[in-house]
């Protein structure tokens, strides 16, 4: 009887960062996260120590020593590295597949013995998921499914227009006007620990309009794309640029609240400087 094939598992980030092939989104995301994650950031140093050590002492068979099958004309070994390839700054040169493998296991088994307190099960839950693009309807069901509980509060108009201009310089001075109806929660980073929705400094504002959590997804405008709309018949998302701002409102409330009240900042909002 003949089994069916079987999927390979998906590569791991840090493998694939460790050994120089992240790219684009996925490269951009880990490295957010690895600017605010002092766990990831310890992990990648770890394993980047034990590799340099294993390396070391482990070199893989000159040319000379294999087989001259090995070498076949038109032909390359399996392991071999891709003419070109360059090792990017501060990391790990790329080994050939095998060799690269056979560090990665040593690694990995000795992180694991080094890590008997907890730090390795860490590391795995917070790299476990793929980094890629993250849809706006799953920023928003992920923040209300976790409690819909923000990650910063800002109380005032001038933490509020600070927050954004630390983010996205000047041409994020936005404010929100009051509206009885609709209650600030605080604000959340839209990329956590899944990918990049805009870009990795997306920030998510939390509101509830009407009792209703709604969201309102910013970043700047040079940096917009199109964004996936929502599959759910509950959710609508509303685009609008103010400043050098570009929004997305996903709401299940009807039309868009949150982002025609969002407005340029007069000057007496602003933090000083």
């Amino acid at each position: 009887m003949t089994l069916p094939p079987q999927t390979p598992p998906p590569p791991d980030p840090l493998e694939l960062y460790l050994d120089g092939l992240l790219e684009g989104v996925a490269l951009a995301a880990f490295e957010a996260e690895l600017a605010r994650n002092p766990a990831l950031r310890r992990q990648v140093e770890l394993q980047s120590s034990i590799d340099a050590q294993l390396a070391a002492g482990f070199r893989p068979p000159s040319a000379a020593s294999l087989p001259a099958a090995s070498f076949t004309a038109g032909s390359a070994p399996a392991d071999a590295i891709a003419p070109g390839t360059a090792p990017m700054a501060g990391r790990i040169s790329p080994a050939p597949s095998s060799v690269g493998r056979r560090l990665r296991y040593y690694a990995a088994a000795a992180a694991i013995l080094l890590s008997l307190a907890g730090s390795w099960s860490v590391y795995v839950n917070l790299t476990a998921p793929k980094f890629g693009v993250v849809t706006p309807q799953a920023v928003y069901q992920r923040l209300v499914s976790s409690g819909f509980n923000p990650e910063f509060v800002c109380t005032t108009d001038e933490a509020f227009v600070a927050a954004l201009v630390d983010r996205f310089g000047q041409g994020g001075a936005v404010v929100m006007e009051p509206t009885p109806s609709i209650e600030l929660v605080g604000w959340a980073y839209a990329n956590g620990y899944e990918g990049v929705t805009i870009s990795p400094d997306t920030l998510v504002l939390m509101a509830r309009v009407e009792g209703e959590p709604v969201i309102v997804l910013m970043d700047k405008a040079s940096r917009d794309r199109t964004l996936k709309k929502p599959e759910l018949e509950s959710l609508d998302m509303f685009r609008r640029t103010v400043g050098g701002l570009v929004l997305y409102e996903v709401t299940s409330v009807g039309g868009p609240r949150i982002i025609d009240r969002l407005v340029p900042a007069r000057r007496q909002d602003r933090s000083p400087g």
